[in-house]
């Protein structure tokens, strides 16, 4: 659903099938007891375009872990933009407990490098959506990181959006912030990018920046 400018992935839509749906279950039923538990991370496109299969495989994988006294954890890397508050309730429901959700800087940029496939921006909704599940879900046992890609567009004023993000989040342990350079991971958009990616001397000086400013 969105038109990220450097985006290495194609826009083929594709989605699980029954039958892979039952051959993952099954998969895990033969082997789960080779293990401690299970670890799921649930990747796209954008994953929450077919949220009603995280929580259906969700559901059937606890349950098999359930029976087989093992342990079901699980993490989503999602742009944000439809983790409103109840679909995130049946998230952690179902023992989805780490969120990857990146924004890119303030709302001029990130709307600029991440924008839905209509060309409006997202900025917004995502923030909005975040507020809601910081004010509103009470359980502390979720964690929710914001992932700041860095280019040669956002480096100068990282400063300031690390601030804003601050300003929003800083007050709730449950958030917190990962700052990554833009990379370049192939894709045809890559190429019309490329002159904004960061080299990575650059990047490490913006991240020891933040290391001592902690400290």
């Amino acid at each position: 659903n969105f038109n990220c400018v450097y985006c290495y992935q194609n826009n083929k839509k594709t989605i699980l099938s029954k039958k892979d749906k039952i051959s993952i279950v099954e998969f895990v039923k033969q082997h789960i007891n080779k293990y401690r538990g299970l670890s799921v991370s649930w990747f796209g496109g954008e994953p929450l375009l077919n949220v009603d299969i995280i929580l259906e495989l969700s559901q059937q994988l606890r349950m098999v872990c359930f029976e087989n006294r093992k342990i079901y954890i699980s993490d989503i890397t999602t742009n944000g933009f439809l983790l409103n508050k109840d679909i995130f309730k049946n998230l952690i429901k179902n023992n989805v407990l780490t969120y990857q959700i990146t924004i890119d800087g303030n709302s001029i940029i990130h709307n600029q490098q991440r924008p839905l496939k209509s060309g409006k921006g997202s900025y917004e909704k995502i923030i909005e959506n975040l507020m809601e599940i910081k004010r509103e879900i009470k359980s502390k046992f979720f964690k929710i990181i914001i992932r700041i890609n860095c280019s040669k567009i956002i480096i100068n004023q990282i400063s300031n959006v690390v601030k804003e993000m601050n300003t929003y989040f800083s007050n709730d342990e449950r958030f917190s912030i990962l700052l990554r350079p833009v990379m370049n991971l192939g894709g045809d958009k890559i190429e019309d990018f490329d002159q904004n990616i960061i080299d990575i001397n650059s990047f490490v000086s913006v991240y020891d920046y933040f290391i001592g400013d902690e400290a």
